[in-house]
């Protein structure tokens, strides 16, 4: 996966993959890309490259379509849900099943692929 802004490459050359119930962090300095790589997989930046999530390409599918897919990008800024409480911030995560009846927690069981 390669993403850049203009002529500026800014994410050169990446490659990753997360199994299902697997949890990974992506660490470095700043300015090295980590949000960047975040929000080209998320669909806010464009990028060069495959990401897939649990088996499907995301290239095609705008933000709403990879939320609704199970992908979700909470972004750093912490005073963005800072009006809410914890049990509040804990739900915001639950959406609708597939029948749009109640409300699961869709952040287990799928399997995630990014490469570049």
């Amino acid at each position: 996966m390669h993403v850049a802004y203009g002529k500026v490459e800014a994410v050169r050359s990446v490659s990753l993959e997360v199994a299902s119930n697997e949890i990974v962090t992506i660490i470095g300095a700043n300015g090295a890309g980590k949000t960047t790589l975040l929000n080209a997989i998320m669909g806010i930046l464009p990028l060069k490259g495959l990401a897939a999530f649990a088996g499907q390409d995301m290239a095609p599918l705008d933000i709403e379509d990879r939320v609704a897919a199970g992908l979700s990008l909470v972004p750093e800024h912490r005073e963005l849900f800072g009006t809410m409480n914890v049990e509040d911030n804990l739900a915001a995560r639950r959406l609708p099943d597939s029948k749009g009846n109640g409300a699961r927690n869709r952040s287990s069981g799928s399997t995630r692929c990014f490469r570049g």
